[in-house]
């Protein structure tokens, strides 16, 4: 498993990290800040993936640190429709 990586996004801190699994890496995010603590998944509700498994450690990487900022922002699931609407 990678080193968890921390950053901030719109002033909410988070970690990611790429796990290895089946011969790729899975990309994982964890949400910090009190106000939106608990928050831990794979899955990006704004483009969900058949399957979360990236062919190198950056892609896992990048597409959970997306994931990350998706849930910060709030945006809901894909199929629950546009926010505000």
């Amino acid at each position: 498993m990678s080193e968890a990586i921390a950053d901030v996004h719109r002033g909410v801190r988070f970690t990611v990290e790429a796990a290895p699994r089946s011969g790729g890496f899975e990309g994982r995010f964890a949400i910090l800040d009190v106000a939106a603590a608990g928050q831990v998944g794979t899955d990006d509700s704004y483009r969900p993936a058949t399957d979360n498994l990236w062919a190198t450690e950056q892609e896992a990487l990048t597409y959970a640190t997306e994931a990350a900022h998706h849930a910060i922002e709030g945006i809901p699931a894909f199929d629950k429709g546009t926010p505000g609407l």
